[in-house]
């Protein structure tokens, strides 16, 4: 390391150890000019640390000044051969290939540094400066799942998160053993952000599904900082701008008015190393691949009574009919989703035939993550359940109508027939009609109470029951016809928060 001392309080300027090393070649001016502007910031940093230190006066000031300038020309005067901008500018190296549905980027750092454990974990601090973004602020966002990776941000207007756009700040370090990828991709493109490389992707909806065709799904920009041992992450799946760009227009603008700059260290932004970054997507996708250890289920019979947060529950009668003609005309105690029904039935009231498409699973490789393997033509169902409901609690109970079906393979582990009902593609009428304002991993909410209560005044409503009371009610469902000799009626969560109870109600 170069060092030059200055006065009887020792001041010193250093050039660092990554920045002297020897290769072969000569400099150009274009390279001895970028030269000169890094060993100028690295003075004014070194100077800055050094002036708050022994205090603000101009004298020590001028005097650490001039030794910097002193070991400027030092650096410029060594011989060529021991410096060469590549390796100076450059932590790391980047490249692209795709395969299949999947984009790897490995990260290479030079042969001079994978000996230096401490060099990429030394990076220059840096900031995110929102630059030309007027109105847009940086709020920190932790990344993992109960253990704190690193930060991202989200970059957005105001509290209601306009314009929202993530930003993951990956800082590149030296225990990196897996390439850095993105799976289930439908388009990636290498562009350049002003002098950056970069790399625009995005990822595949439904594929050759007529219903999922937003186009919006997972868009994702890598902007690659190799001078500064950063990768810039920008990432949204909304599916509309208020600006009236595309999304891809709009992760573009950010990347090209956004700028990282070094600064010091109490300025800095939070980052995450790009280890954890890898390890926090897998994680996320192991999720999102249906991963998660199953809830425990409670099963009972139809013809059983079963208890649960101070009521009994027993199913009297299951009814599955092709026409909701009879719905048409309840009064106004009934609650019945109307307006959705009536997008689901002829003329007649008779409940439509559709085009139901059935997606099969991939691993984003060799595969997309979801595929349409067949199109066929299925008819829906009114399932009217008729229950008994009784409080047991030993004191009045309001109860709310919270029941939902869900389909179960009718085995003793009773796996989700359906996983989690990802495996079909259907209209959006139809979609809005079997789930609701709310789409559900497990089942189909309520879309018809007869008993409602008239002062009720939210969906689905409750009852009132008084100790000992019972009471009969009627409950409807939207079902595919395939599907009703798999329906289970789930009970809804009470206070006990025990095992999730169902009812077999199959046809």
């Amino acid at each position: 390391m170069s060092e030059r001392r200055e006065g009887s309080q020792g001041r010193r300027i250093q050039i660092w150890e990554e920045e002297a090393v020897s290769l072969e070649g000569d400099m150009t001016r274009e390279e001895k000019i970028e030269l000169t502007d890094r060993v100028l910031r690295r003075m004014r940093q070194e100077s800055q640390c050094e002036r708050n230190r022994i205090g603000k006066g101009n004298t020590g000031w001028r005097k650490l000044w001039r030794g910097a300038a002193a070991v400027l020309i030092v650096a410029l005067l060594i011989p060529v051969g021991a410096y060469a901008y590549g390796r100076i500018r450059q932590y790391f190296q980047v490249s692209v290939k795709k395969e299949g549905y999947q984009v790897e980027m490995p990260i290479a750092t030079s042969n001079e540094q994978a000996d230096k454990v401490s060099v990429l974990e030394n990076v220059e601090p840096v900031r995110l400066e929102l630059g030309e973004l007027r109105g847009y602020q940086k709020h920190k966002l932790e990344r993992g799942d109960g253990r704190k990776y690193g930060y991202g941000y989200w970059l957005c207007r105001g509290e209601d998160f306009e314009g929202l756009v993530e930003c993951d700040m990956i800082r590149v370090d030296q225990e990196v053993e897996k390439d850095l990828m993105i799976k289930n991709v439908a388009e990636s493109q290498e562009i350049k952000i002003g002098k950056h490389h970069a790399l625009y992707a995005r990822c595949n909806d439904v594929v050759n599904s007529k219903y999922t065709v937003s186009g919006n799904i997972e868009q994702e920009l890598y902007v690659f900082y190799d001078d500064l041992g950063y990768i810039l992450r920008y990432y949204n799946d909304r599916d509309g701008w208020e600006n009236g760009k595309s999304q891809r227009e709009n992760l573009l603008d950010f990347a090209e008015k956004v700028r990282l700059e070094t600064c010091s260290r109490d300025r800095a932004d939070g980052s995450i190393k790009l280890s954890d970054f890898i390890k926090w997507r897998e994680e996320e996708g192991n999720l999102s691949d249906g991963k998660m250890p199953p809830s425990g289920k409670q099963v009972y019979s139809g013809s059983e009574i079963v208890e649960w947060d101070g009521v009994e529950y027993k199913v009297l009668d299951v009814n599955v009919t092709d026409s909701v003609e009879h719905l048409m005309k309840t009064d106004g105690r009934c609650f019945c989703n109307k307006k959705k029904l009536l997008k689901c039935v002829d003329q007649n009231h008779k409940l439509i035939t559709y085009k139901r498409e059935t997606v099969e699973k991939g691993d984003g490789k060799n595969k997309p993550y979801e595929k349409v393997k067949e199109t066929k033509d299925v008819q829906l169902k009114f399932v009217e359940v008729t229950l008994r409901m009784k409080n047991v609690s030993g004191n009045p109970k309001r109860q709310e109508m919270m029941q939902s079906i869900a389909f179960l393979k009718g085995d003793q582990r009773y796996e989700f027939a359906y996983d989690n009902n990802l495996y079909f593609s259907r209209p959006d009428k139809v979609l809005e009609a079997l789930y609701g304002d709310v789409y559900t991993n497990e089942g189909y909410e309520m879309i018809y109470f007869k008993e409602r209560a008239k002062e009720s005044s939210y969906f689905p409503g409750n009852i009132l029951l008084e100790d000992q009371e019972a009471g009969i009610y009627h409950i409807g469902f939207l079902a595919d016809e395939d599907q009703i000799d798999q329906m289970y009626l789930k009970l809804p969560w009470g206070s006990a928060q025990e095992l999730d109870k169902y009812i077999d109600i199959r046809q």
